[in-house]
């Protein structure tokens, strides 16, 4: 039974695959990343960590946040003060 082990090779790679052991997959900045949105992320918070002053970057991109939640609701709200000056 060994000797068919040791000398069937589809049999040896099918053990090797299940006995490799798996590496742990990068956390963190050292991940892979896939989706552009993430990678856009990645390089503004790396630039920010090693380019501008503490906490620049992240109040700006509270403030856009803001501005385009106010502009949401403006939206939204634009349909019902038409309604609410025509009754």
């Amino acid at each position: 039974m060994l000797s068919l082990l040791r000398h069937s090779p589809l049999i040896r790679e099918f053990a090797r695959q299940i006995l490799k052991e798996q590496k742990p997959p990068p956390l963190g900045r050292w991940n892979i990343e896939d989706c552009p949105i993430k990678i856009r992320n990645k390089i503004d918070l790396a630039n920010e960590d090693h380019c501008g002053p503490c906490g620049q970057y992240a109040l700006e991109q509270l403030e856009k946040r803001i501005e385009t939640r106010i502009r949401d609701v403006e939206k939204k709200t634009d349909g019902i003060n038409d309604f609410l000056t025509k009754v």
